[in-house]
């Protein structure tokens, strides 16, 4: 485990990342003239995502253990800001409370995987490049168009796009999980309902409402 995380380390936190960091301290210590507390919140607040970004791109770290101690510090942090404002400091009471609300559902959502068997390897990072996801998205939106009159193959729709057949497959299965294709047999059918727009904000809305809700279902 300790060889894997310093493997993950060295791959992300090389010297243009640190320096990247560096500069953005930089920004807010001189330029900003931030106060000494910010600046060290700051500091501390960066050491602590970078630390956990490192988590979860290591394969062999069960990424629930990582969400849970996510939870637990927002947690933490939420009942020392309350506890400071009830004491008498300022700042607002809804923050904190909705902080605590948030730190409260990552706890019950680790509970939930735990529960339901699912989760370890969520959040680590994908084989897939930037580049390689908006080729795959080009290569959906020409199936997507090539559907618009009507059911076909995989074949036909490399024709018809000028694909190779294992591309279109690819674009293909990824808008199978979006929904926005069904296949009947060996043809595939572009499903309208879920195209454009409106059915983008619906999804969307009906997805965030679903993973919001997922951990509090038997």
């Amino acid at each position: 485990m300790r060889n894997a995380l310093l493997r993950t380390a060295r791959q992300q936190l090389t010297a243009r990342h640190l320096l990247g960091l560096a500069v953005f301290l930089g920004f807010f210590a001189v330029v900003l003239d931030v106060s000494r507390e910010m600046f060290i919140g700051l500091t501390i607040a960066i050491v602590i995502g970078e630390g956990f970004t490192v988590l979860q791109n290591t394969p062999e770290v069960d990424q629930r253990y990582v969400k849970g101690a996510m939870g637990v510090g927002v947690v933490g942090g939420s009942l020392v800001m309350g506890y400071s404002i009830v004491a008498g400091g300022s700042g607002a009471a809804w923050f904190p409370i909705l902080t605590l609300l948030g730190g409260l559902w990552l706890l019950a959502d680790v509970h939930a995987d735990f529960r339901h068997g699912r989760g370890a390897d969520a959040g680590q990072s994908e084989d897939l490049s930037s580049e390689e996801v908006m080729l795959l998205m080009n290569h959906g939106h020409l199936v997507a168009t090539a559907l618009e009159d009507g059911p076909s193959t995989v074949e036909q729709l490399a024709t018809d796009c000028d694909l190779t057949e294992s591309r279109v497959r690819e674009a293909l299965n990824f808008m199978e999980r979006s929904g926005t294709v069904s296949h009947d047999g060996d043809r595939y059918v572009l499903r309208e309902e879920n195209v454009g727009p409106w059915a983008f904000v619906r999804n969307l809305a009906t997805g965030t409402v679903r993973r919001i809700a997922r951990p509090f279902r038997i």
